[in-house]
């Protein structure tokens, strides 16, 4: 079964210091507001389309559509070498209108990983 995993503040492989949520079927009018990270060692922003039974697969997939997520007055830093500042990866056409405001990740050695928006990571 498909599933959009977001989070903020992952650190180590599934280990969560802050937010996780996993969506079935669709991702939609959710905002993220007021959040401080720190002490995270692996993603601050985290959003995923390839997790399918329960794990990443690395490939998205559009099985999950995602719609209107704002991330609002988000900051922190992440530490460690192998550590985003944001990682997202989307489905082909599957994520539309996520927009970032007030937004600052910093200290990871991977500044980020993005395939959504067009433009980039934040």
């Amino acid at each position: 079964m498909s599933s959009a995993l977001f989070s903020l503040g992952a650190r180590g492989q599934h280990a969560i210091a802050g937010l996780q949520l996993t969506f079935y079927p669709q991702v939609k009018n959710v905002t993220y507001q007021n959040i401080v990270l720190s002490n995270i060692t692996r993603y601050g922003i985290d959003v995923q389309q390839d997790y399918l039974n329960g794990g990443p697969t690395g490939k998205p997939t559009s099985g999950v559509p995602i719609e209107n997520i704002r991330f609002v007055n988000v900051t922190g830093t992440v530490n460690g070498p192998n550590a985003y500042n944001y990682y997202i990866l989307c489905g082909t056409g599957a994520c539309s209108d996520i927009s970032f405001s007030q937004v600052s990740v910093t200290g990871g050695g991977k500044q980020g990983s993005c395939n959504y928006p067009s433009s980039g990571c934040p």
